[in-house]
């Protein structure tokens, strides 16, 4: 046989290889639970599965890009098409981002467990297997479902940790605004459908791509400005980690692949205006959060905005920049648990990324500040990007505890986990999504960053010596902007309906529900005949 032709064969089958590891180690795991339940080496299975799966996302790379298709779907005329991934320099930075977070966790979770929990090790390879195959997505159909299955697991695996009903309430509320994205990107299915058109990425017309702007905005918590998950959760820096960021991957790529195609021009200024008070919002109020955790839902909501003004403006590198940005040098800090002085040098290196700088991974993303954007703008942007890179930098800061006595081969795994985010950030930036990165010039794209830096400097000093705002203006400022006083009206309106119908149910099911029927009909026909009359 012809070594090149089965070589090609082999590297175009690598998606699926690396998504089956994502989901066979799970499986693994589970069969081992079920047939030795006293089995003490889950994280080792698990270690082994996301350090499998890493190298050959990573070797995607070299088959770009590469359609796959997996299968054939029909169900109406609306939803006829096959279902494929699309592994391309777009979509390609995303999945290394998600293999690296996902092993990451793992590696990091040394330093922290005090009792093994197969099962968010298992939830974590799971969320980045259903991670892969949305941000991989060929096609508008097979990104969709990803998204339903993305949203089940997640789903199921907060309701496995979080017992109290209230709890599980919140929970299906606050992803009413997934699904309203994924009702957004069936929408714009059939509209493409209704025209004429092919559901693959490169056929979206620029009405369409408003639709899956906003489909994406909606589920990032830009488009309208929301934050769904204010209160954080039980398992917060492993597991919580992936449920946090994990999703936000899977929207990102989406905003690039609009970026590619573009909006209606006449909407830009409202995208390009919302989106700038979603950053300012989630800058401010992660830089005031009592620490990184409480603020991860703001980091991802400021940073998400600043992806989103982007593909607004049709900059689909500035896009993927500010994505990838977001899942590296928010993973880094949201691991950074047992805090030293070597690895705190160490995590500079995610402030580093994020500064925009001249030749950082970010540096990309300041082509936001071009000339298409609106001057007034401008400084809000600017001003939104500092308050993310002071907030960070104040996160990363905060004072040293000394940790208890920790075992010698701690101390190997778990910087390298850490390690392994901004290096690999690096080598994406090199290999990846730069086909024309900014020149160095006296231009927005060179004193962007330098700015940002600059304004994040003088916030520090100013938060430093000036009046601080007191916890309780934050706190009430984060509930009024998570909406979850909307959604409290709404499930209240909700169960007083049900309530309501329970009553008349047992009405009419009584001794007296002829009579009472009898007498509603006779109010029907009156109101009916009045209304007759009167018209």
């Amino acid at each position: 046989c012809d070594p090149r032709g089965l070589s090609f064969n082999m590297l175009s089958y690598l998606p699926l290889l690396a998504i089956a590891i994502f989901f066979l180690t799970p499986l693994v795991m589970l069969t081992i639970r079920a047939v030795r339940p006293n089995f003490a080496y889950h994280w080792l299975v698990a270690a082994l599965g996301a350090l499998a799966a890493w190298p050959v996302v990573a070797l995607t790379r070299l088959e770009l890009p590469n359609v796959l298709p997996l299968a054939s779907w029909q169900v109406e005329d609306q939803f006829a098409g096959s279902l494929n991934l699309l592994v391309d320099a777009t979509s390609w930075p995303f999945g290394v981002a998600i293999a690296t977070l996902v092993l990451a966790v793992i590696l990091t979770v040394v330093a922290r467990q005090q009792a093994p929990n197969w099962r968010a090790w298992a939830g974590s390879l799971t969320l980045g297997g259903f991670g892969l195959l949305a941000v991989w997505a060929g096609n508008l159909l097979t990104l969709a479902m990803a998204w339903a299955a993305l949203d089940l697991v997640e789903m199921l695996i907060l309701f496995v940790h979080l017992r109290q009903g209230a709890a599980r309430e919140r929970v299906v509320v606050a992803f009413s605004a997934r699904i309203g994205g994924i009702l957004l990107l069936v929408w714009a299915l059939m509209t493409i459908r209704s025209m004429g058109g092919d559901i693959t990425f490169d056929a979206i017309p620029p009405q369409v791509g408003l639709y899956l702007l906003l489909a994406a905005g909606l589920r990032l918590g830009v488009l309208p400005l929301h934050v769904p998950f204010l209160q954080e959760l039980p398992m917060r820096r492993g597991l919580g980690t992936s449920l946090r960021l994990v999703p936000a991957a899977a929207s990102l790529p989406l905003l690039a692949r609009v970026a590619e195609t573009g909006v209606p021009a006449a909407t830009i200024p409202y995208l390009l205006a919302f989106t700038a008070l979603a950053a300012l919002v989630g800058g401010g109020l992660w830089a005031f959060s009592a620490d990184e955790l409480n603020g991860r839902p703001f980091w991802i909501l400021g940073m998400a905005a600043l992806a989103v003004a982007a593909a607004s403006l049709s900059l689909p590198e500035a896009s993927i920049a500010w994505g990838i940005t977001l899942i590296f040098s928010g993973g880094l800090l949201f691991l950074y648990s047992l805090r030293t002085r070597f690895l705190a040098a160490l995590t500079i290196l995610g402030l580093i990324t994020a500064s925009a700088l001249p030749f950082t991974p970010l540096w990309v993303g300041t082509q936001l500040y071009r000339s298409q954007m609106p001057l007034y703008l401008i400084p809000v942007f600017a001003i939104a990007h500092a308050l993310l890179l002071a907030g960070y930098f104040h996160h990363l800061a905060r004072p040293i505890v000394p940790s208890d006595r920790v075992e010698r081969w701690i101390w190997v795994i778990y910087p390298l986990g850490l390690m392994l985010l901004p290096v690999t950030l690096v080598v994406a930036q090199l290999s990846g999504w730069m086909s024309h990165p900014p020149e160095f010039a006296f231009t927005p794209e060179w004193w962007g960053g330098a700015a940002a830096v600059g304004g994040a400097a003088l916030l520090w000093v100013v938060a430093r010596r000036g009046p601080r705002l007191p916890q309780r203006v934050t706190t009430i400022l984060a509930g009024l902007l998570s909406f979850q006083w909307l959604y409290r009206v709404v499930w209240g309106v909700y169960q007083f309906l049900g309530q309501l119908l329970a009553y008349l149910t047992l009405i009419l099911e009584g001794e007296g529900g002829l009579l009472w029927a009898m007498v509603l009909l006779v109010v029907i026909v009156s109101l009916a005949m009045s209304l007759r009359m009167g018209g």
